[in-house]
């Protein structure tokens, strides 16, 4: 599945993707493609103690 997040510039729309979504999906295992200018799964990894896949 596909979602997408619209909005207008400062409105939170990296962060409630990052904190309602994507972390929920990392933490359940689940196979997560993304990108968002300045965020690195490498770093979520370490952050949340699992591996970078």
């Amino acid at each position: 599945m596909i979602e997408m997040f619209e909005g207008v510039p400062g409105s939170g729309k990296s962060y409630y993707a990052v904190s309602e979504r994507l972390l929920k999906w990392v933490r359940a295992g689940r196979r997560v493609y993304v990108y968002v200018d300045g965020f690195y799964l490498d770093r979520l990894a370490l952050f949340e103690g699992t591996d970078q896949a």
